[in-house]
């Protein structure tokens, strides 16, 4: 359950990370 835990956090950053690259106005990571 804590390795699920951990896999769940990781993915939550990525998409974190992937909408935050996508407000940046020379990407276009969308």
């Amino acid at each position: 359950m804590l390795e699920y835990h951990r896999d769940v956090q990781t993915l939550n950053v990525s998409v974190r990370i992937h909408k935050w690259l996508c407000q940046l106005p020379n990407f276009g990571a969308c």
